[in-house]
């Protein structure tokens, strides 16, 4: 089915929704940019991407921040009801480097 909503392909991090370990946010690097809620559906993603690390959770959350995802953000979908705009299809892209830190 054809979606005529036009998308924006984001680029940043994931982090917890304040230490939640089910809801995710979206955080773009383009700081002009708010955070966005990544869908429930992404949680299965993260547990994939972690499964060698058991239960610590400690551990998925340092590979959530140093993963670089890409998201989509439709636009029209984000309501006045939400605190935060809705992305979709995230997927991780590769590993982050601090180039400050080297």
């Amino acid at each position: 089915k054809y979606d005529p909503k036009p998308r924006r392909t984001i680029v940043g991090t994931i982090g917890n929704l304040n230490g939640n370990q089910q809801r995710y946010l979206f955080t773009p690097n383009n700081k002009s940019l708010p955070q966005f809620l990544c869908p429930p559906t992404f949680r299965g993603l993260m547990a994939d991407d972690s499964s060698t690390t058991g239960n610590n959770h400690q551990n998925d959350k340092d590979t959530t921040t140093s993963v670089i995802c890409k998201a989509e953000y439709k636009y029209g979908s984000w309501k006045s009801n939400m605190r935060w705009p809705p992305c979709y299809n995230v997927q991780p892209i590769g590993g982050s480097c601090d180039v400050e830190g080297e």
